[in-house]
């Protein structure tokens, strides 16, 4: 089975996502910002990064509401019913039966290679409510999907070469 897995790259603003409309997909973090000019729409979203930011935690709310099937790591998922210590305020009163959570496989969520807590290996875990989140949010969108039953991966927006711009944290995603 084929599966669409549309990142936030910048080369998203020069891809027709109409010609994936009504196909199985996958979406992440901010594509709703990309609403506005495509006709397509994720099947499925994934979170996998903290709400650093209020409006990371609007975008997140905006996907849930929508009554999108949002995977959410267990630790945002009871951040944003307020069971967690440094967010005791709930964002979201009840969370909907299309938001199942996942749990960390491994520690090392925000390690970049080369980086200290960069693992010596990992692996994916065969259990069904837990993802390694290595890297980017695409590892557990594609570990999702696998688990999912689709075997034919088809990445869009995944550039990689990203990279912080002098000036501007966020320059490289579509939405700049």
């Amino acid at each position: 089975m084929l599966i669409f897995l549309v990142g936030n790259g910048p080369s998203l603003a020069r891809t027709n996502l109409d010609l994936i409309a009504g196909r199985p997909s996958f979406g992440m973090n901010r594509i709703h910002l990309l609403y506005p000019k495509t006709k397509w729409r994720p099947t499925y979203f994934m979170w996998s990064d903290l709400p650093q930011r209020e409006d990371d935690r609007e975008a997140l709310i905006t996907h849930i509401v929508s009554g999108e099937e949002c995977y959410v790591r267990q630790d945002v998922y009871d951040q944003l019913l307020g069971k967690w210590k440094r967010y005791p305020v709930p964002w979201i009163e009840e969370m909907p039966e299309t938001v199942p959570p996942w749990r960390h496989y491994t520690p090392h969520t925000c390690a970049f290679p080369g980086d200290e807590h960069w693992p010596a290996e990992w692996g994916v875990p065969e259990t069904k409510d837990e993802l390694c989140k290595l890297g980017t949010g695409m590892g557990p969108m594609m570990q999702q999907s696998i688990k999912m039953g689709y075997d034919d991966l088809v990445p869009l927006g995944c550039d990689l070469d990203w990279h912080i711009l002098e000036g501007d944290e966020d320059s490289n995603h579509f939405s700049r």
